[in-house]
């Protein structure tokens, strides 16, 4: 992934070590970074070899860090050569939320960096058959994967907000969800990776309007934002009344 999004790696291939994030053995700073030994030993049985948690580092960085506290990490971190790790120091709380965060980044990235076409091996039907049309489509996924079309807008009970990217659905929902019920919002993104009341927790964050809320804007695809903001819907019983606006021009009338 690295060679592929800078197309260039430092430092001799053989020289390159993983870094677990989370170390591998626990001092009391990780046992208290994840409130009980009960819940640090879970997390440490879970997470501590997923790919989430790695991170590629020379062997010199690799030493340095061993099981120290993460602010102190965060700041080695920085100054590693590969940018696919000194990145992981913008996360300010290594936590499980985070782990998980990262590791759906880079299942999308590897696939990119990784996955070749494969040969065909049956018929297929043409790509206008394939795409979707002009319209309006469920918030949810099912079998919508509205393919071949852009984002015009988000309705939601009637009320239309434009939104022309995928990038902000997620801001323009938080913004229906928000007006809908505040305490009940706050209640139920606190806990989650996608909104925070510090924008610094996100690489592209988004402002929900006249709220203290920020959500990631960006990074992701259409598909994933659509998913994540149909769980927090559905969460506060509103699913039902969310509409999203698109149009496909290949197959406009």
């Amino acid at each position: 992934m690295e060679e592929h999004e800078t197309k260039n790696i430092p430092v001799d291939i053989s020289k390159v070590t993983v870094e677990h994030l989370m170390p591998q053995t626990h001092s009391s700073w990780w046992k208290q970074n994840f409130g009980t030994d009960e819940e640090a030993e879970r997390i440490r049985l879970t997470y501590t070899n997923t790919i989430g948690n790695f991170a590629i580092v020379s062997q010199g960085y690799n030493s340095s860090m061993s099981n120290r506290p993460w602010h102190e990490k965060r700041n080695i971190l920085k100054k590693v050569q590969f940018k696919i790790t000194s990145a992981v120091s913008d996360i300010e709380v290594w936590n499980e939320a985070a782990i998980q965060l990262r590791g759906e980044s880079l299942a999308e990235r590897s696939a990119k960096a990784i996955t070749s076409p494969l040969p065909r091996t049956r018929d297929y039907r043409s790509k206008a058959q394939r795409e979707s049309s002009t319209g309006l489509y469920p918030l949810l996924q099912g079998d919508s994967a509205l393919t071949g079309t852009y984002l015009q807008a988000i309705i939601y009970n009637g009320e239309r907000k434009e939104c022309t990217t995928w990038s902000h659905l997620l801001c323009v929902v938080g913004d229906f969800l928000y007006s809908e019920n505040p305490d009940l919002f706050a209640e139920l993104v606190s806990d989650v990776v996608w909104y925070s009341k510090d924008k610094r927790a996100f690489r592209k964050p988004a402002h929900i309007p006249d709220s203290p809320w920020f959500c990631c804007g960006g990074g992701y695809s259409g598909e994933h934002f659509r998913n994540i903001a149909a769980k927090l819907a559905e969460k506060m019983g509103c699913l039902d009344k969310i509409q999203l606006e698109v149009v496909n021009p290949a197959l406009a009338e």
